[in-house]
């Protein structure tokens, strides 16, 4: 039976023919450029050299540091081990020890001060007064009654920590501890409605005005694309003004929470502080009680001695009435004591020599521990010399790296005029191409076959004036409705589809760049849009 006659509808859209010559230009233009290897990466170097200030820098350095003058840190070194192991010094240690184990001897009065003591002396008749008073004892009898000045201050003092509080501890402090501050900033909503506005009148007096010109440029003001970048405006400005109230409020809640935390702690401090004022100020009014106490035990103690010395002075007086050192006793006492002045007289001499003897042990002492930080502070000297060595390569350093600086930014700069020059024929291209099909201008020839190779090449004839369109990222995708061999055995899906933005949903056929740049070499890219080169294609179909 002989194949059947395919049924064959076509629709013939063609571009504008005052663009028709222009596309045509631009495009043997771009296919042009793209052959040559456009865009041309840049082929000099990327990195730019080392000025030779930095060269010299480093060199500088290394030699420094390989073969620097080390022998001010030797010298520093053996400053601070000979302090290390030096000791005191050895005259003033000796002197030192000297004075701490003298002896100041043996009073010469003493036998015979003990001998009077013992009853030795001669007795003589006299007189003597048996109603002796010591006038101390009158003094000393109110010593048992003493009230310490202190006492009733520290006492008021005490009574007071106790019935009141640190005056810091206020109400908005409790306040603020329990919590009943959080979300309570009185600017915080107009602080949320500011932003807000903010943002609301960077909608209204940028975002939608850059949306409607650029759509009134297009020739696209009410159409489906349009609605929706005012749509994605609207919602990306309502998410923002909800996000600015939401962080505000986050915030502010979480500062009013550790506010509270802080509040609770230096409530509790406060707290704490008033109850270990209150235990102090009982502590000393205890000490202080306890101090009188132990001064009227000490004084009805003194009243008892003087009592009993007085009493044992009129039994003395009683006894020794008839008793009297004779003359010769009184010169020797006289005799002793002055033997005694002499005494004290050698030891204060002799306390006086080692009071100059201690002071030049000392002042050794200390010219020793001078001498010693003068050499600690060479030693420091002498490590920053060490250091100073680097200051030259350092300085020479700060040239090289401004110049190599200089350097990289006239090398960048080179390569980004050569990076323009490159891709500007092939952006102004792109935007001639996309000025002349702004205005809708959309042609295409579309065969509709009954079988499925008619379908196939007549879909394929189709992209003749819009294969820029064939990126998946570009279409929605209906269905696969066949396949279009390759002479390699391979095969290429065929799928009805739409444009993303296009408000009619006008249903084509054909295939996906990205598929066909897979199987084919037939696919070049542009704007960062795959593009089919639909004669390439052609030629690799079966």
């Amino acid at each position: 039976m002989p194949p059947s006659t395919p049924k064959e509808t076509t629709t013939k859209v063609e571009p504008w023919d005052g663009a028709k010559p222009y596309l045509l230009d631009q495009y043997a233009q771009f296919n042009d450029l793209i052959k040559n290897g456009a865009p041309k990466p840049w082929s000099g170097p990327l990195i730019a050299d080392q000025s030779q200030a930095t060269k010299d820098s480093l060199s500088q350095a290394e030699q420094i540091a390989r073969g620097g003058n080390t022998a001010v840190l030797s010298s520093g070194s053996n400053a601070v081990n000979g302090i290390l192991n030096s000791g005191i010094n050895s005259q003033a240690a000796n002197t030192l020890s000297s004075l701490q184990n003298g002896s100041l001897g043996t009073n010469p009065t003493d036998a015979y001060a003990k001998s009077v003591m013992n009853g030795g002396a001669s007795n003589a008749p006299g007189s003597y007064n048996l109603n002796y008073s010591n006038p101390a004892l009158s003094q000393a009898s109110g010593y048992g009654t003493y009230n310490n000045a202190a006492s009733g201050l520290q006492s008021a003092q005490a009574n007071q920590l106790a019935n009141s509080s640190n005056p810091a501890a206020s109400s908005y402090l409790q306040q603020t501890a329990s919590g009943a501050n959080i979300l309570a900033n009185p600017l915080l909503n107009q602080n949320i409605a500011n932003q807000q506005a903010s943002i609301a009148d960077q909608l209204k007096n940028v975002t939608t005005p850059q949306i409607d010109s650029q759509a009134a440029l297009a020739g696209r003001t009410g159409s489906g694309a349009y609605a929706s970048m005012r749509n994605n405006a609207d919602a990306t400005a309502a998410k923002a003004m909800s996000e600015v109230a939401t962080n505000a409020l986050t915030n502010q809640y979480n500062q009013d929470v550790a506010a509270q935390q802080n509040a609770a702690n230096l409530y509790g401090n406060l707290y704490n502080q008033d109850v270990n004022n209150r235990l102090n100020a009982n502590q000393q009014l205890a000490a202080t009680d306890a101090q009188q106490q132990q001064l009227r035990q000490a004084g009805t103690s003194l009243y008892g001695s003087l009592s009993d010395s007085q009493n044992a002075a009129q039994l003395a007086n009683s006894n020794a009435a008839n008793a009297q050192f004779n003359q010769n006793n009184a010169f020797q006492m006289q005799g002793a004591q002055m033997a005694s002045n002499n005494y004290q007289n050698n030891i204060a001499n002799m306390l006086g020599l080692n009071g100059q003897k201690l002071n030049a042990a000392n002042s050794q002492i200390a010219a020793d521990s001078n001498l010693n930080g003068q050499k600690l502070s060479a030693a420091s000297q002498a490590a920053q010399q060490y250091q100073n060595q680097y200051l030259p390569s350092q300085a020479l350093s700060g040239v090289g790296t401004a110049k190599d600086n200089y350097n990289s930014t006239v090398l960048q700069s080179q390569v980004d005029a050569w990076n323009t020059a490159q891709q500007q024929p092939l952006t102004n291209i792109g935007n001639f191409v996309n000025l002349l099909n702004g205005g809708g201008y959309s042609n295409t020839t579309q065969p509709v076959y009954s079988n499925t190779t008619g379908q196939i090449l007549g879909g394929l004839s189709s992209l003749a004036g819009l294969f820029s369109l064939c990126d998946v990222r570009e279409k929605v995708i209906h269905a696969l409705v066949g396949y279009m061999p390759l002479t390699n055995g391979d095969k290429i899906a065929m799928y009805e589809f739409s444009y993303r933005d296009d408000p009619d949903a006008i249903v084509w056929t054909g295939p996906i760049a990205q598929e066909v740049e897979e199987k084919t070499g037939a696919v070049i890219e542009f704007a960062g849009r795959k593009i089919v080169d639909v004669s390439g294609l052609m030629k690799e179909a079966a």
